[in-house]
């Protein structure tokens, strides 16, 4: 009897002990990280556009909603206390939210994410599960990011350990070069002095969700709005000298990126139309259909013949921006 008293006594104990170990969720704070990996930075000073790139993304905070389940994938309850999201920001050193929350024991998470945390979110619209964001190019000048991450820290490898947030840019980018035709002589130059771009949806509404049944599965897609064929979109006066081997980018004070809403343009409807100033002369050519897709940025090359121009585009995928370095609290 005795000895049966004591093993009971030892189990006991031993289940008393293992919920007061140091992985006890209750007491470890939840951190969130997000530093780039890889982005190409660019800026131009003029227009006001700059992308978040991997030396500046401390500049900026960024907005973030959280829930937990019991079950994976399941209906989430708030983890903040309100319904706006929670602004995470680096004070020079660290990243830092206001009013920390802990893990719970045994719970599904899921955390949606936005960067500058100033950009124009659907309140009524968006949590962990979906964002909704009202952008205008003619409005709004920065990059959009957005991320998507879950955990279950009681099965997952990474345990109680910081929230990576992998960001990606959310956004289309267009680049606009030109360039002398191969047959003209060897040598030959110009000046391009002023640009402009027409017949385009300008506006849209981002919805960063899920695939339909599927909420560990992101999905990302644009209602674009607004489709304008008279607006000089883009409008950039100056004097940026081209030739014929190597383009010139439209706007020469940076690597020439601007932003525009993912969307499709169809054959003819969107027109560059640049002057140069050998003869004063203007130029103008239609985009070929194409859907510009988010994360990627597309770079037209307008190749200069006398008065004609043709218009070759090229693809290229942004770097994904990931997090990296952890929240101190």
């Amino acid at each position: 009897m005795n000895r049966f008293r004591l093993l009971t006594f030892s189990i006991i104990m031993l289940v008393m002990m293992s919920g007061c170990d140091k992985s006890h969720p209750e007491s470890i704070p939840l951190a969130f990280s997000a530093t780039p990996k890889t982005s190409e930075s660019v800026m131009d000073t003029k227009a006001g556009w700059t992308t978040i790139g991997k030396d500046d993304l401390t500049k900026y905070s960024f907005g973030i909603f959280g829930g937990y389940s019991a079950t994976e994938g399941g209906t989430l309850t708030n983890l903040f206390d309100s319904d706006k999201a929670v602004k995470v920001f680096h004070d020079g050193t660290n990243w830092k939210y206001n009013d920390v929350k802990y893990w719970r024991r045994n719970s599904h998470y899921r955390f949606r994410a936005y960067c500058p945390y100033e950009a124009e979110v659907l309140p009524s619209t968006s949590d962990a599960d979906n964002i909704s964001i009202k952008y205008r190019i003619i409005d709004h000048q920065y990059d959009l990011l957005v991320a998507f991450a879950h955990r279950c820290p009681a099965t997952d490898s990474e345990g109680y350990e910081t929230v990576n947030m992998p960001f990606q840019h959310a956004l289309s980018g267009l680049r606009f070069q030109v360039v002398f035709d191969e047959s003209v002589s060897d040598g030959q130059t110009d000046r391009i002095t002023g640009f402009h771009l027409k017949g385009l949806r300008s506006a849209g509404t981002l919805l960063y969700s899920y695939e339909t049944g599927k909420p560990l599965n992101p999905e990302l897609s644009w209602s674009a709005e607004y489709f304008d064929s008279t607006y000089e979109y883009y409008k950039w006066t100056g004097s940026t000298e081209f030739g014929k081997d190597t383009p010139a980018n439209i706007f020469p004070d940076n690597n020439g990126v601007v932003f525009a809403i993912p969307q499709t343009i169809e054959e003819g409807k969107t027109s560059v139309h640049f002057t140069t100033a050998n003869g004063a002369m203007d130029h103008t050519a239609t985009l070929p259909e194409i859907t510009w897709e988010p994360g990627k940025i597309y770079t037209y090359t307008l190749k200069v013949l006398k008065s004609s121009v043709e218009v070759n585009v090229g693809i290229k995928d942004w770097d994904e921006v990931q997090s990296s370095v952890e929240v101190y609290l």
